[in-house]
């Protein structure tokens, strides 16, 4: 699906970029217009900001300098790169670049300079052409009934680009579900009137409340809201009513998975995914959080004092046969869920680990049960990791203490709670003798 904003286009022509705008602006979707050489600038595309406005469509002219076109199509392939960098949109934006061309080789000989010419984060995740001649640009009956059906049709090529645009309007959806109920909620308490503030403060300011605690509500308001607003957006998210042709997309572009073909990651994907999946590096989290990893902030002699091991020989802590060559000793912040949500006072617990190369080896046989082990991320430093996690080996500090201490990353809900679950039944096994009939 195409969204609704959030598009571009260039072109060197004034009359041909405002008949351009007119008909994206008709067909449904917002496009910011760029004439060139005026409107594009270095100082002038960074005044705009682009990096933070999501873009998804580039719409640009082939011939954008008519001097360029007496070098060859390199000349106008590198105004287009060119532009594309100094846009400086996000790594890994997908987004369509739409070239008007009547040839379709021109598309074709743009994409290969690009691949040649652009870092993979950079590069259009889908490259189309259209002629202008075919929606009257320029002229006063520019059809934009036709741009729109053509771009819809051919943006639908790209199984990639379209579930992800899919996905981005499902979730706009889902948020739009959730805030319409809020509105709802916020005008039923008062007489009709225009404005709502005071009573979407209340009722926001509730669910905080009663999601987190009075307390964390006073200190991170949006955090504590968000603690209620997010099992509904995701339950909202789960259950969207979708269209035959939304279903039919889904399992155009998941084929493998539609078809029942096992499909494991490529081993190069491995680590990747798991760093999307399990770890934040968002540069802001702090030992109070709960999956925060730190570095080991003790000496040698306190943490002597703290886990009874010797820090230049604790290997054997970590089911290794000798200390590998490259390591670090971390501490793993493991609160419970609820307690972490709330930032209730006192003290959070942290459990010891080492930070090892993805391919080094760990004793599999006579491991103790306390030991986890990660899937391998990628590390700061961009090669691939492991953690290792022994439960056994914890300690608690003071909320504002380890509030103070910043965090290297974070590991995400899902492998926090799974930790976090084994420190628990692993401290409360009960370890009885029991006898039963033979039968």
């Amino acid at each position: 699906m195409i969204p609704r904003i959030r598009a571009l286009a260039v072109d060197d022509e004034d009359d041909h970029l405002k008949a351009i705008q007119e008909a994206a602006t008709k067909a449904g979707f917002g496009c910011v217009p760029l004439l060139y050489p005026r409107d594009t600038s270095a100082e002038e595309l960074s005044s705009m900001a682009f990096n933070n406005a999501q873009i998804r469509m580039i719409i640009t002219d082939l011939h954008l300098d008519p001097a360029a076109q007496t070098r060859g199509k390199d000349a106008n392939f590198g105004i287009i790169a060119n532009l594309i960098n100094q846009l400086n949109l996000p790594a890994w934006t997908p987004y369509v670049l739409i070239l008007w061309t009547q040839y379709q080789q021109d598309a074709d000989g743009l994409g290969n300079y690009l691949e040649q010419r652009l870092p993979s984060e950079k590069l259009p995740g889908f490259l189309l052409s259209l002629n202008k001649q075919d929606y009257n640009i320029p002229s006063d009956s520019v059809d934009h009934v036709k741009l729109l059906k053509d771009l819809q049709e051919k943006i639908g090529g790209s199984r990639g680009v379209n579930v992800l645009l899919e996905w981005e309007r499902e979730i706009i959806q889902a948020a739009d579900n959730v805030v319409r109920k809020l509105l709802e909620v916020a005008r039923s308490g008062k007489e009709k009137t225009v404005s709502f503030d005071e009573e979407l403060d209340r009722v926001l300011s509730s669910i905080a409340q009663t999601a987190t605690s009075k307390g964390f509500a006073s200190q991170k308001p949006r955090a504590a809201a968000n603690g209620g607003l997010l099992p509904v957006l995701v339950d909202e998210m789960e259950h969207l009513t979708l269209t035959q042709e939304q279903n039919a997309l889904w399992h155009s572009a998941l084929a493998r998975a539609a078809a029942g073909k096992k499909t494991p990651p490529l081993e190069k994907e491995i680590a990747l995914l798991n760093d999307a999946l399990h770890i934040s590096k968002d540069g802001v989290t702090s030992g109070s959080d709960r999956g925060a990893v730190l570095l080991n902030w003790h000496d040698a002699d306190s943490f002597k004092v703290l886990w009874g091991l010797d820090i230049s020989e604790c290997f054997s802590a970590f089911s290794l046969e000798k200390w590998p060559e490259i390591y670090s000793l971390k501490y793993l912040q493991i609160e419970g869920l609820c307690d972490s949500t709330q930032q209730k006072k006192g003290v959070v617990p942290f459990v010891l680990a080492c930070e090892v190369l993805g391919n080094t080896e760990v004793v599999e046989k006579h491991r103790p049960a306390s030991i986890e082990i990660s899937p391998t991320y990628i590390g700061t430093d961009g090669d691939e990791r492991k953690l290792v996690v022994n439960l056994r080996y914890f300690f608690t500090t003071e909320r504002e203490d380890a509030k103070s201490r910043k965090a290297e990353y974070r590991v995400r809900e899902s492998l926090v709670n799974k930790w976090a679950f084994a420190w628990a039944n692993h401290a409360i096994r009960p370890g009885t003798v029991e006898f039963h009939s033979a039968k």
